[in-house]
C-alpha cells in the first residue's frame, strides 16, 4: 500500500504483474501521505522502520528499524495491524 503517484506507475504494475496486491491511497493534501515501512509476519512479529528498499536507504543513509513481537509488545503489534488492516479496505486496488 502506497500514495498514488504516476511516478510509480511502472513499479505498480510490475508488482502487480508479479502477483502481489497493490493498494493506493490518494494523493493531496486533504489524504493521508504513507510513508511508514512495515512487515508483519504471522500477525505476532513486526518490523517497522524508516528505510525504504533503495541502495541509498539501505547503505548510504542513517535509518532506523526496529523489531517487536507480541511477546513483548502486544498493544503496539495489535495497534499497526489494525492501522493497516484499516488503511488497505479504504485504499483502491489496482
Amino acid at each position: 500500500m502506497l500514495t498514488a503517484n504516476p511516478a510509480w506507475t511502472k513499479t505498480v504494475e510490475e508488482l502487480s504483474t508479479a502477483g502481489c496486491s497493490v493498494h493506493l491511497m490518494p494523493a493531496g493534501n486533504n489524504h493521508l501521505y504513507m510513508h511508514e515501512k512495515m512487515i508483519l509476519i504471522d500477525k505476532t512479529t513486526l518490523i517497522i522502520g524508516s528505510q525504504n528498499l533503495s541502495t541509498a536507504s539501505l547503505l548510504e543513509n542513517r535509518e532506523l528499524s526496529l523489531q517487536l513481537d507480541t511477546t513483548t509488545a502486544r498493544p503496539l503489534v495489535d495497534a499497526v495491524e489494525s492501522t493497516f488492516d484499516n488503511d488497505y479496505r479504504r485504499a483502491a486496488a489496482q
